[in-house]
């Protein structure tokens, strides 16, 4: 009789072990796919706090103030000396970023702003320190502008 017992109560632990397992798993694929469909940014974007701020509410209370007007010839200068090298279309390297293709995937300039920022692998990420935000606004001019 307490052999039975000792069985049943090891396959309840089991058991939960299994559910823990199972839930841990589910909630990995949901947030992977949460991530991948752009509704929060991976870990590493929150760790420099590029969406949330140091409070964890919203780092764009204020657009950075740029000293011009978004200009796409400027920013096809920054697309050829920081992007051209992986996102032309012979280095095969990342998407070339264009048209309908950009323009479904990043329908906000803030989504593509976010990316730049942040990175995602293997591409770099770009602080302020080494693209400014005037030469970011001018990039996502430049690529915006491309059809």
């Amino acid at each position: 009789m307490a052999r039975q017992a000792g069985y049943c109560a090891t396959d309840a632990r089991r058991k939960r072990a299994m559910i823990r397992i199972v839930t841990l798993g589910i909630a990995i694929v949901i947030v992977g796919a949460i991530i991948t469909l752009g509704v929060i940014p991976p870990v590493r974007t929150l760790m420099l706090g590029g969406v949330y701020g140091p409070g964890g509410g919203p780092a764009r209370a204020t657009a950075p103030a740029l000293l011009q007007p978004p200009n796409a010839a400027r920013g096809e200068t920054v697309f050829l000396s920081k992007c051209f090298g992986c996102h032309a279309p012979e280095a095969r390297q990342a998407p070339e970023l264009k048209g309908a293709t950009l323009q479904a995937q990043y329908p906000r300039d803030e989504m593509l702003a976010d990316l730049v920022r942040s990175g995602r692998h293997p591409m770099p990420l770009f602080t302020p320190a080494t693209l400014s935000d005037q030469a970011l606004a001018d990039l996502i001019s430049y690529m915006r502008s491309k059809q």
